[in-house]
């Protein structure tokens, strides 16, 4: 059987990474979603993808999953706006923008979807 000292010292461990790990990423999203709408339909290739601009950004990663086929792509850029032109027609997909800020912590928009024309 182990002694108290062992387990205090694996509760301890725990709780430094539950810390470190909250401090990385804000779950309470500073970033909101502009335009398109959430659920905006008949979406055309090059539309400008924007959400607010965070105090303190160093990058935007745009980031966008078709729900058909799982397929994924993102983009980082310097600004707050950003326009793929590599999605396909038809399909529907979830997108969301990932901040990093000066302080190395990270904020997180909601996910939106939207469906192209």
């Amino acid at each position: 059987m182990r002694s108290k000292p062992f387990y205090l010292i694996c509760v301890a461990i725990m709780l430094v990474f539950a810390i470190s790990s909250c401090s990385k990423s804000n779950t309470n999203p500073g970033v909101t979603l502009v335009s398109p709408a959430n659920n905006s339909t008949n979406i055309v290739s090059g539309q400008l993808f924007t959400c607010t601009a965070v105090t303190g950004a160093v990058g935007y990663e745009f980031e966008f999953t078709d729900t058909q086929t799982g397929a994924f792509v993102n983009q980082i850029m310097t600004s707050n706006s950003f326009s793929p032109t590599s999605l396909v027609s038809g399909h529907s997909y979830h997108w969301h923008v990932h901040v990093a800020l000066s302080n190395n912590t990270t904020q997180d928009s909601p996910v939106w979807t939207f469906t192209m024309q």
